[in-house]
């Protein structure tokens, strides 16, 4: 440091501007009296964190992404949004709402990046799970419904297994996701009738009885629908 003139709150705020932004390491060293290479390890430190916070969070889109233009534009989101939590993926969080405004991938690379955030947040959810009644039904606390205006979850399952696949053109569809009870492993599936029907009897709280009577279907195919959800880990047996 340069002396005792510099107070503890310049120290703070130099530090603060030189490691997430604001002025280059250069001009904040001189206002500190210190070498810039000290502060140039920090400021590529708390980069390198947001970078690794997307990278982790959003592997399918950067597979959906030629290398070069991806480096390139998580430069452009550190820039924008610099790491503000001790959390890693906290340092993600804005990243599909970013691609959003500012435009910079396309419409299907972009819906892309919110199914990975949902998946994220899915992952993430503390909730806890419930006790289910013997013989009943309950949705799983996890569980989130993304609609898309793509069809995204085939062309997801190919980037997760490293397949070339090009982005899936405009068609209206939704995507469930939640947390197998058995091992905590995350998922998600294209929504389909049957799931959809067996989640909205689950949330009405309605006996296989009730959900024929009301849905017109025999009980046999409201028990299947119901199972078939379990079996997804979309709803929790008791």
């Amino acid at each position: 440091m340069s002396g005792p003139e510099i107070r503890l709150a310049d120290v703070h705020t130099w530090i603060h501007r030189a490691v997430r932004g604001g002025p280059d390491v250069h001009a904040a060293a001189a206002a500190l009296g210190v070498a810039p290479g000290r502060l140039a390890i920090y400021r590529r430190f708390v980069r390198g964190h947001v970078r690794s916070a997307v990278a982790a969070n959003f592997g399918l889109t950067r597979a959906a992404t030629a290398p070069a233009a991806w480096d390139a534009l998580v430069d452009r989101y550190v820039d924008a949004h610099p790491a503000h939590h001790w959390r890693l993926d906290d340092a993600a969080a804005a990243f599909p709402a970013w691609l959003a405004d500012v435009a910079a991938l396309d419409a299907p690379r972009r819906a892309l990046a919110e199914l990975e955030w949902t998946l994220a947040e899915v992952r993430h959810d503390p909730t806890p799970w419930p006790a289910v009644p013997a013989g009943g039904w309950a949705l799983n606390p996890t569980l989130a419904i993304l609609q898309s205006p793509f069809a995204l979850v085939p062309w997801a399952i190919a980037l997760g297994r490293g397949e070339p696949a090009p982005p899936p053109p405009a068609a209206e569809s939704l995507v469930l996701a939640c947390r197998r009870p058995a091992d905590e492993v995350t998922v998600f599936h294209a929504g389909h009738p049957d799931w959809l029907f067996a989640i909205k009897v689950a949330h009405d709280g309605l006996t296989v009885a009730e959900a024929a009577a009301l849905s017109g279907q025999p009980a046999a195919a409201v028990r299947a629908a119901l199972d078939g959800a379990v079996d997804a880990s979309l709803l929790l047996k008791g």
